[in-house]
């Protein structure tokens, strides 16, 4: 999806000769200019050991056909993604069925693993592509089936996203050369990824709403910063990039030193084709970190996402105890304090026994029926509550101690 010198990004970036004219849609340098660049340099090789195999390629079936583009992985059930994708139509209303929603990824292989949607779930304030505004342009996809363990899943920043961050954009879309224009076509096994500078953060669009920015900017400055858009350095030809149709729904991602963050999502170009001096840009996630929150509902004490906390959660903390290398929820850190310890023995003990239906459900289109003739609803999250069956202290402490002796066990007989 990201070429070399240009990154095309799923909505348009500015015209260089006319009005900017967004629209939804990763990009190469060019190949005149040393160290030279190509579509090619950019691609990640689809291994279970890369950092971005937790991010995949996206086909949907809605109103205006068969679309594909990118996702990313943020829990073992739900990926996020560009609302526009479900939303053919353009009116803000998902017409996209769960059944036509199929998310595939590269992770140890081409197509390595195939997931189809139970449900979908775009942002309220979501009224479509550019109708009027880029912003809230954001959907969370779930499953019923959970994504592979060994596959990466990918935290959110919780900070705003500084001008002059570097982030690395990764996708499946079009891809070609900064100084020509598109050469390569999507694929839904090739991912490519690049990097560029946020160079302007635009504001919320809703007239009462936080202040919170909620879209990123940055332009693809080219090889030598000539073409600088909105200002900033440029980061060379074999790194600039901006993304192209087939990237919307990627993200783009900050290196904390020890991992990569979802910073935001790729939605917007403002030319296509995405050359030299274009602009792109994206959501801003921190704006619209509470929704996320509230929606990528976890079961507290649910290790390995089955929906049920139980003893096969106990014996992944205690497997991992203590391990300085697990410092992911589904390695049972899981008050996120970067150690597998006592406290998230006590967390699983504490819930023992609660469940959780982790499923979404999604009407589908908003002419779809209700099964009575009637119009279905919106789609909307329905997760289950935790239970109230939670045991006492002594029962959670004896609980931590089974999970344990189970760890232990396990290892020793892996």
């Amino acid at each position: 999806m990201l070429l070399v010198a240009v990154v095309a990004i799923l909505i348009a970036c500015p015209d260089a000769s006319a009005q900017t004219v967004y629209t939804p849609t990763l990009f190469a340098g060019s190949a005149d200019v040393n160290p030279r660049d190509s579509p090619a340099n950019r691609v990640d090789a689809n291994t279970a050991e890369s950092p971005f195999a937790g991010i995949g390629s996206l086909t949907v079936g809605n109103s205006s056909g068969m679309v594909m583009g990118s996702a990313v992985a943020i829990s073992p059930r739900h990926i996020l993604t560009a609302a526009h994708l479900l939303d053919g139509n353009n009116d803000g209303i998902i017409d996209a069925l769960p059944a036509s929603i199929t998310f595939r990824l590269n992770a140890g292989g081409n197509f390595s693993d195939t997931i189809k949607a139970s449900g979908a779930l775009i942002h309220p304030d979501f009224t479509g592509f550019l109708n009027p505004s880029l912003n809230d342009d954001l959907a969370i996809v779930v499953f019923d089936e959970m994504i592979p363990a060994t596959v990466p899943v990918y935290e959110m920043l919780s900070e705003e996203i500084g001008l002059g961050t570097e982030v690395t954009m990764v996708g499946y879309g079009r891809s070609g050369y900064g100084d020509v224009g598109e050469s390569v076509a999507s694929n839904g096994s090739v991912k490519r990824t690049g990097r560029n500078v946020v160079d302007v953060l635009g504001p919320n669009d809703e007239p009462f709403g936080p202040t919170s920015k909620e879209t990123f900017f940055y332009d693809f400055d080219g090889p030598f910063g000539t073409y600088n858009a909105l200002g900033g350095p440029t980061l060379g030809n074999r790194i600039e990039t901006i993304i192209a149709p087939g990237d919307s729904g990627g993200p783009s991602l900050m290196f904390d030193g020890e991992q990569y963050l979802v910073a935001g999502i790729n939605t917007f170009v403002g030319h296509t084709p995405s050359l030299f001096s274009t602009t792109g840009g994206g959501m801003a996630l921190l704006a619209y970190y509470d929704w996320l929150v509230d929606n990528v509902f976890v079961l507290p004490g649910d290790v390995n996402f089955d929906g049920v906390v139980d003893i096969g959660d106990l014996a992944k903390v205690g497997s991992n105890f203590m391990n300085p290398e697990a410092m992911q929820w589904r390695d049972g850190d899981l008050n996120g304090d970067g150690v597998v310890d006592v406290a998230d023995m006590g967390l699983v003990g504490g819930h023992y026994g609660d469940t959780a239906d982790y499923t979404l459900f999604a009407a589908g289109a908003a002419e779809a029926s209700d099964g009575s003739g009637g119009e279905a609803d919106d789609p909307e999250f329905h997760p289950m509550q935790p239970s109230s069956n939670v045991p006492g202290p002594p029962a959670a402490m004896g609980l931590s101690l089974l999970g344990l002796m189970a760890g232990r066990r396990g290892r020793r007989l892996g």
